[in-house]
């Protein structure tokens, strides 16, 4: 799959370079559940409002559709039912705010994604009564259709669902992010039919929260293709904006710093939680970060090869010698940083 890096700049030299997370559970393959379910109580809350305001549901839905649009390592679409009904919703926000025919498509969407997921075998099981219970929902929304008043029973059991599928969610086993702990640039792998440049603004609006859709603000240039030292083709999308680099910076931080619970972050528009922090820097100090490898605080390398050895941190007695095996994963391959240095020094030549 064809990779593609967002570069944002202010057009006077200055660039967003984003710190990777070390570990991280939430991502869109979980993550697309969650927002929908979350989407869904929201739903049946406007739904009991006399005068319903849809604004905030859309901005919800679309943050679902984002998770349910991801791919799998090959390329075949994860959740392609649940993304096209969650479209079919958040679109029904800005045009009919017809209430019955938006929360339909969320529960069939819901509903699809814990089949799908259920099917896919994940680490930790969904609890059986879930599908039960979203048929239980499913009774109760016809129900409360021409009264807004009969959508807070509805409302009552979408919540109640959501909290089991956040807290299922939560227990899911961490994984390690690709290039850990190194300073990047936001972006990954461009589905079929997809442009760099849309491939471009979705990775940075699914790693960041932060959304460069609006093309007035956020203008792109004509991609550059360059090429790893192992000869992989890859993309440069460069962006440029007179909006100020550092709200947006502090935009993104606010987004990427862990919730309530730590396994997720704050911004709802997150599903693939593989940022900690972003930073602002100068092009002429760019190949100070882009390419220099971080070295990691020895507990994280301590988690890494738990996490590898297929070991719960902190590892039980008796299980060093499994650990010991596994260290060094910090060196594999996929946590290479070698084309960010080359993104570094072709900004820098840029007049």
């Amino acid at each position: 799959m064809p990779q593609v890096y967002a570069a944002v700049t202010d057009g006077a030299g200055n660039y967003l370079i984003a710190r990777k997370r070390n570990f991280n559970k939430w991502w869109a393959r979980y993550a697309a559940l969650v927002l929908a379910m979350e989407a869904l109580t929201l739903v049946c809350k406007v739904n009991a409002n006399p005068v319903p305001d849809w604004t905030n549901v859309h901005a919800h839905l679309s943050s679902a559709y984002r998770a349910a649009s991801d791919v799998l390592r090959d390329g075949t679409p994860a959740f392609p039912d649940a993304a096209n009904a969650l479209d079919v919703a958040r679109n029904a926000c800005l045009t009919t705010h017809d209430g019955k025919l938006i929360a339909d498509n969320v529960l069939f969407a819901v509903r699809n994604l814990i089949d799908v997921t259920t099917a896919r075998r994940p680490a930790v099981a969904l609890a059986p009564n879930i599908r039960t219970d979203t048929d239980t929902l499913a009774s109760s929304i016809p129900a409360s259709v021409g009264n807004p008043l009969q959508w807070n029973a509805p409302r009552a059991q979408a919540e109640a669902i959501a909290r089991n599928i956040a807290s299922w969610a939560d227990s899911q086993r961490p994984t390690i992010v690709n290039q850990a702990g190194q300073w990047a640039l936001p972006g990954g792998g461009i589905h079929d039919g997809e442009s760099p440049e849309a491939a471009a603004r979705r990775e940075f609006a699914e790693e960041t929260g932060f959304s460069l859709d609006d093309v007035s603000d956020f203008p792109c240039d004509p991609p550059v293709d360059l090429t790893d030292t192992h000869g992989e083709l890859f993309h440069l999308m460069c962006f440029q904006t007179t909006r100020d680099l550092g709200s947006i910076v502090t935009s993104i931080n606010q987004a990427t710093a862990a919730g309530a619970s730590g396994s997720r972050p704050r911004g709802s528009g997150i599903c693939d939680w593989e940022i900690a922090s972003m930073r602002c820097v100068n092009k002429s100090k760019l190949t100070d970060y882009l390419g220099i490898p971080q070295t990691l605080s020895a507990p994280a390398l301590w988690e890494g090869a738990c996490i590898t050895a297929g070991i719960a941190y902190p590892p039980a007695r008796g299980s060093a010698h499994l650990i010991r095996s596994s260290s060094g994963w910090e060196a594999y391959p996929r946590h290479a940083i070698d084309w960010y240095a080359q993104i570094a020094l072709h900004l820098q030549a840029i007049v």
